[in-house]
């Protein structure tokens, strides 16, 4: 593997993340929860594709309802009125958001 190199004048801390696009997760997710018989799940994601893309692989293994489905914005701090949205319609939750943002 290539060592990273700055310019010698760049003092600044070399800053690296990586992000798994994967649906893997969120299809096995789906899976499981139509093999739990889950018959209704509110799903929340940021709005951004990675949300949307986490969202739609859930929705290709889950069988059940969809009770609703919410995408935040982007630097949303208050979640409040999706949450009292998502106890009166679902048995369970789904949410897909970046460790920075949980």
């Amino acid at each position: 593997m290539p060592r990273l190199r700055r310019s010698p004048g760049n003092r600044q801390p070399v800053f690296l993340r990586g992000v798994v696009a994967d649906d893997a997760y969120h299809e096995a997710a789906g899976q499981y929860a139509t093999t739990k018989g889950y018959q209704a799940v509110y799903m929340l994601a940021p709005k951004l594709s990675a949300g949307k893309d986490s969202l739609e692989g859930f929705k290709r293994f889950y069988k059940g309802r969809v009770a609703g489905e919410v995408y935040t914005q982007l630097g949303q701090l208050d979640y409040s009125a999706s949450s009292r949205r998502c106890a009166r319609r679902a048995e369970a939750v789904t949410s897909s958001f970046p460790a920075a943002w949980a």
